[in-house]
This record gives structure tokens, sequence and C-alpha cells, in this order.
């Protein structure tokens, strides 16, 4: 870059000056500012499903329940509140198919449980 301290200030862009500054912002600010802005653009439960499936993957879970997502204690993934909706937002995009299962002896409520889809191992 052109230090600007003892120069007047330019009468005309030249396209010499037109290219360097275009280069500037396509090789440096545009890339910057998609590495800055990148994470913003995903929500909560966005990036806390990313990380579920990244567990999911790690441990090979072919099945599971909610109770051994939150033993993981994962970062936005460590309680009920938190996991519920990364949980909707899975079955909906069709990562997770919730397994139906019956009350337990003693009542109380039902162990939710999951079936992971293949595709998220990689075989459709």
């Amino acid at each position: 870059m052109r230090s600007s301290v003892n120069e007047e200030a330019p009468v005309e862009i030249t396209e010499d000056v037109y290219d360097r500054a275009e280069t500037l912002v396509a090789d440096y600010f545009i890339p910057m500012a998609n590495r800055a802005y990148a994470d913003a653009s995903f929500s909560e439960t966005d990036r806390a499903a990313f990380k579920l499936i990244a567990m999911i993957r790690k441990k090979e879970w072919r099945t599971f329940s909610s109770r051994d997502v939150l033993r993981g204690q994962a970062s936005g993934l460590d309680t009920a509140d938190r996991l519920n909706p990364v949980l909707r937002a899975l079955e909906g995009a069709d990562v997770i198919k919730r397994n139906e299962t019956p009350q337990g002896p003693k009542g109380g409520s039902p162990a939710r449980k999951y079936a992971t889809n293949p595709a998220v191992f990689g075989k459709p």
C-alpha cells in the first residue's frame, strides 16, 4: 500500500490503484469478514446440533437416549432445556428418529431413545 503521509489526495483514481484496492478487498477483507461472521450465522440450537452429530459419529451411536447425551456433558447439550430443541431439529431434518418405548415397570416417563440415520456415518 502506498503511504499518503506526504502525498496529495489523488484527483483521479488510476486503474492500478483500483486493481490494488479490489485485490485487497477480495483477498483480505472478504475472507476476514467471512471468518468473523460465519459462526454468528448459526443459531445456538444449530451449533449444538452440529456438536451432537459430531458426538454421535465419534461414539458411533446407532441408537442412543437423551440421557446418553446429557451424560456427555457437552457444552450446549448439558441440560434437558438445551437438548430438547436440538433433538427436535435433528428429528425434523431426518438425522435421528425417535423410537417409541413403553413406560417402565415402575411407571414414570418412558425413556427417550433415538435411532440414527445411517447416512450420518456415510452409509445411506
